[in-house]
C-alpha cells in the first residue's frame, strides 16, 4: 500500500472506527490518527499556514479535538499520505428531512408527500447542504497541500428503521414498503458521488450487508452504538460513550470495522 499514514478526521461517527481500532484495526491498514468532535463543530477548523487545518483559541472543538486526537489540537496536512472524511459531507439524513415533507413531481403520487418541490428547488436545496457541509472545503485544502494524495469521504450511516418512530419522521412509515426510500437514497448517492468527484474525491457508501433496506441500517449495527462525549466532560482516556438513550444514527464497533476495511480496500485499489 503507498498510504503509510492515514488521517481520518469527521464528526461522532468517527467514534465508532476508532473504538473499532483499539479492538485491533484491519491488517493493511496505514497508520492512523484519528480527529473529530461532535455535529458540524469540526467546520470550525480552517487552513492556517498554508498546511495546518486549526480552529481559533477558544473554539468549541479544541476539547473533543484534543481527547480524540490525543492531545493535537490542529492537523498538519503535510504529515499524511491519505485522509478519510467522515460524516461531514452529504448526508442522507439531509435529503431524508427534505422528502419527509416534500416530493420531486415524479414522485407525486406517493402518500405522504405534503408538497412538491421542482428539480430547480431540489437543486438548489443541494447546493446548501453542499457550501454547509465542511468535507468539501477540507479535501481542496488537503489538495493544496498534499495534491497526489487520495481523499475518500464517508457519510454518516443510514439509521435504523427505529427512526420512523421519532417526532417528524412518523408520517413516513406508511411508505416503508414502498419504493419511495429506494428512490431516496438513489438522489442521494447520485448527489454525493457528485459532489466527491468535483473536489477529486471519492465517495464510500456503507456495504450492501449493513443495509436491512434500502435507506436504513441493519439493527445488529446499532446495538452498543456509540458517539463522542461532550466536549466539556471529554477526555483523552473517556472520549466516547455508548448511546444509552435511543439513537438510530449512530452505530457500533462492528460497524466501525466494517468502514475500517472499507478504507483499505479504497486504498489498496
Amino acid at each position: 500500500m503507498s498510504a503509510a499514514r492515514l488521517c481520518v478526521i469527521g464528526s461522532s461517527h468517527v467514534a465508532c472506527l476508532k473504538l473499532a481500532e483499539t479492538g485491533g484495526a484491519p491488517t493493511g491498514l496505514p497508520a492512523t490518527e484519528y480527529f473529530a468532535a461532535s455535529g458540524n463543530l469540526i467546520a470550525e477548523l480552517h487552513l492556517t499556514d498554508g498546511r495546518y487545518l486549526a480552529a481559533a483559541a477558544g473554539g468549541a472543538v479544541a476539547p473533543q479535538l484534543a481527547a480524540v486526537s490525543a492531545g493535537k489540537t490542529r492537523i498538519d496536512l503535510a504529515d499524511y499520505d491519505a485522509f478519510a472524511l467522515v460524516g461531514v459531507c452529504f448526508q442522507f439524513r439531509d435529503i431524508l428531512r427534505l422528502f419527509r415533507s416534500h416530493c420531486l413531481w415524479r414522485h407525486r403520487d406517493w402518500r405522504g408527500a405534503r408538497a412538491l418541490i421542482g428539480d430547480a428547488g431540489f437543486a438548489e436545496f443541494l447546493r446548501g447542504v453542499y457550501r454547509f457541509r465542511p468535507a468539501y472545503r477540507f479535501a481542496r485544502d488537503i489538495a493544496a497541500v498534499r495534491p497526489d494524495a487520495p481523499v475518500l469521504l464517508l457519510p454518516s450511516p443510514f439509521p435504523t428503521a427505529a427512526v420512523l418512530e421519532e417526532q417528524g419522521m412518523r408520517d413516513l412509515r406508511d411508505l416503508r414498503d414502498t419504493s419511495y426510500f429506494a428512490e431516496i437514497v438513489r438522489l442521494h448517492r447520485d448527489a454525493a458521488t457528485a459532489a466527491a468527484r468535483s473536489v477529486g474525491a471519492r465517495v464510500l457508501f456503507q456495504r450492501d450487508e449493513a443495509v436491512a433496506a434500502p435507506g436504513f441500517t441493519a439493527p445488529r449495527f446499532n446495538e452498543a452504538a456509540v458517539g463522542l462525549r461532550a466536549a466539556d466532560k471529554t477526555s483523552p482516556g473517556q472520549w466516547h460513550e455508548e448511546k444509552r438513550a435511543a439513537d438510530p444514527w449512530h452505530m457500533n464497533r462492528a460497524f466501525g470495522r466494517m468502514r475500517l476495511e472499507d478504507i483499505r480496500a479504497a486504498l489498496a485499489a
